[in-house]
């Protein structure tokens, strides 16, 4: 087959779901980004260094959200199993969720709490962001279900109505109130998000998740260790975004530093929304023909090759054009992120058409423990290159270290996953 039939397969199969998600996810990560340029321009430079350094602490908090269980739903659920027992599992995982998320909000409290923030000015905007993990949750458990139950299109307008709601709210009120409006733009997104998830999963007959289910704990086990394992993989994956503006912030304790930072290495990072939004697509479908070779060889080639052409535009698109970019979006005093974007859109490549897709294969056959081996060997990686490379290259030393990690993460996890495909066209599947 040659190179033009196979772009064509790659975009027939890109339909439907995906290119629902795929759309959805496009006017989100635009909102954001609209969103990202406006408040910026309405606070001061150090407000945005400072909000971004409160919330940085939330978001390593809330890696933990759940302690996994969303992943162990979406896994579980998205498998062959009877309704009743996928009741079972949603309604285990929103009560052992939602105690999880409240364990979390009271540590974030009680950290803040302590005085311990390194730099003056952020405690009163970590105290207010104190029940964002709580809220966030329900979101995510909520779109968890909406994704088991084929709800795609619902699922997308979730997401919309979030962003929506969220720039809408937050720029009105930053306007009025600086960071104090931003924050509660957070909340009534979510909140709202949530009403229209309750009303589409509850309206009709609903789930009936509360009705005469018991909760089997023969049945619950497996689903509670693969999403601790879950937790421990994506929260040491996710720390490795937040650890280097912590340690940027920790080494070099200057909010403008942190928000040029923030600015140079956030562009590619928000970019990675087209693989998250197709591998979130198609995800439920390999979980389902996880030992099927001769489906996964046929969809996987075709994934990988999608993935590399979108993602190849993007990265160029940022490299060459970071200065303009920055320039046009965040004016002329952001000018010290330039360098920063054009390293990160070399990382956003590689993470976008390795570490990410081989990784989220890697989850849907199960191979959690060695996905937990990769981000523990990543996460120590990470903190011994930033400790080495931060002082002697400043904030750039934290982009250095990342796409160095994003590296050695994308090789480990496509090795591993050669060698499974392999054992699967012998019939040898491997152990973990």
């Amino acid at each position: 087959m040659d190179m033009m039939s196979r772009l064509k397969s790659v975009v027939q199969n890109l339909k439907s779901d995906v290119s629902r998600v795929l759309i959805a996810s496009g006017i989100n990560k635009l909102i954001s980004l609209l969103l990202s340029i406006v408040i910026v321009r309405i606070l001061s430079k150090e407000e945005y260094g400072l909000f971004s350094f409160a919330f940085n602490k939330v978001s390593i908090i809330m890696v933990f959200s759940g302690f996994g269980i969303t992943s162990g739903i979406l896994q579980f659920c998205s498998e062959s199993i009877s309704l009743e027992k996928k009741k079972q599992y949603y309604k285990f995982g929103l009560v052992f969720g939602v105690i999880a998320n409240l364990i979390l909000c009271l540590l974030l409290f009680l950290y803040g709490a302590t005085g311990s923030m390194e730099m003056q000015g952020s405690t009163e905007y970590l105290f207010y962001l104190v029940m964002l993990p709580l809220v966030a949750f329900c979101y995510e458990f909520g779109n968890t279900v909406l994704r088991t139950q084929d709800h795609m299109v619902e699922y997308a307008n979730s997401t919309n109505i979030n962003s929506v709601v969220f720039a809408a709210v937050s720029i009105l009120l930053a306007v009025l109130i600086g960071v104090y409006g931003y924050i509660i733009g957070y909340y009534t997104s979510y909140i709202i998000a949530v009403g229209y998830i309750m009303w589409v999963l509850f309206s009709g007959q609903g789930l009936g998740i509360w009705k005469s289910i018991k909760i089997q704990w023969l049945d619950i086990k497996p689903l509670l260790s693969f999403s601790i394992i879950c937790m421990l993989t994506n929260s040491l994956s996710n720390v490795l975004g937040y650890i280097d503006l912590e340690m940027v912030g920790q080494i070099i304790p200057n909010a403008e530093v942190l928000a040029a930072y923030k600015i140079g290495s956030g562009i590619p990072s928000q970019a990675t929304f087209i693989t998250a939004a197709i591998v979130t697509a198609v995800y439920p479908n390999f979980a389902k023909n996880q030992g099927n070779y001769p489906w996964l060889k046929t969809n996987i080639s075709k994934l990988l090759l999608g993935l590399l052409v979108i993602n190849g535009i993007v990265a160029a698109v940022l490299f060459f054009g970071a200065e303009l970019i920055i320039q046009i979006l965040y004016g002329p005093e952001y000018s010290d992120a330039v360098l920063m974007l054009k390293i990160s859109s070399v990382g956003y490549l590689l993470s976008s058409t390795i570490r990410i897709p081989f990784g989220t294969l890697l989850l849907s056959m199960r191979k959690v423990s060695f996905n937990l081996v990769v981000c523990a060997i990543s996460g120590v990686l990470n903190v011994i290159l930033d400790l080495l490379l931060i002082p002697k290259y400043g904030s750039m030393g934290a982009v250095f270290t990342s796409v160095i990690v994003i590296l050695v993460s994308g090789v480990m996890s496509s090795t591993r996953f050669v060698m499974y495909m392999k054992s699967l066209k012998n019939k040898r599947p491997m152990e973990e």
